[in-house]
């Protein structure tokens, strides 16, 4: 079960990185992947850009009816020329942007001379936008940000926002992934890590490459799985034991 009113991190090392492109003419495109954080990132840096600038537009490609709205390049194309004035700067987000067929062309075209005062920051996944396509689809200049789960810090920052006990431990088996830590029992925890590697494995890597044999991969990844595992809660322990190594040398995995 969810918990409520769970209060969120502010990924301030983005952010701070992206201020540096704000009113820059270049499009801010978040990569990452799948449950990584990037929609909440989106949503962090359009409330940023809020305090000061009222034209911003948003399109969040997760809802049901936006698939609909925006079945086509063609329609969201139109639907912002009617939503701006060429002659203002206008901020637009669109999460989850692969969701429209052939979206490329209509940023293409909104990002020309004649529309140069569009500025857009898109999301989406890494199997989609990897770096190697981005560069045949995009005429436009654009700038990409890797986004990654959280780091150790991260996570214990949320864990204190929220009342709740945190150990290297923990971070290593479930803490991660933004949203499980939501969840209240390890079961809940579990079950929702095990969808992400589903929908990864599934929607994002099955698709992109030829495997016959998909039983032996998943075997595979299993194996890699367990193993990462092992030697992650090996070093916690050891980190356990001389936290005053862990404060004068970082260990390099916490960034992995």
């Amino acid at each position: 079960m969810l918990q409520n009113n769970f209060k969120e991190v502010i990924r301030r090392q983005y952010l701070a990185k992206m201020e540096h492109y704000i009113n820059v003419p270049v499009i801010k495109v978040l990569v990452g992947i799948r449950k990584s954080g990037k929609s909440t990132l989106l949503k962090q840096i359009r409330e940023h850009l809020l305090k000061t600038d009222k034209n911003v537009i948003t399109i969040d490609m997760n809802k049901e009816e936006n698939k609909i709205r925006f079945s086509s390049s063609i329609k969201l194309t139109n639907y912002l020329k009617t939503k701006v004035n060429p002659t203002e700067r206008f901020h637009v987000f669109i999460d989850e942007i692969q969701e429209i067929p052939n979206w490329e062309r209509s940023i293409n075209e909104l990002t020309t001379i004649a529309w140069q005062n569009l500025e857009f920051y898109i999301t989406g996944s890494n199997s989609k936008l990897l770096s190697s396509e981005l560069a045949t689809l995009l005429t436009a200049k654009y700038i990409q940000f890797e986004i990654f789960p959280f780091s150790f810090q991260e996570y214990k920052e949320l864990c204190e926002l929220n009342n709740l006990t945190y150990s290297y431990q923990d971070y290593f088996l479930y803490g991660r992934m933004p949203l499980s830590l939501q969840f209240s029992t390890t079961d809940g925890k579990i079950q929702y890590l095990q969808s992400i590697y589903s929908s990864v494995l599934e929607n994002d890597i099955l698709p992109r490459k030829v495997i016959k044999n998909i039983r032996e991969l998943k075997n595979i990844y299993s194996l890699l799985i367990i193993l990462i595992n092992k030697y992650h809660l090996i070093i916690s322990q050891c980190i356990w034991i001389a936290p005053i190594i862990n404060d004068i040398l970082p260990p390099l995995y916490l960034c992995m």
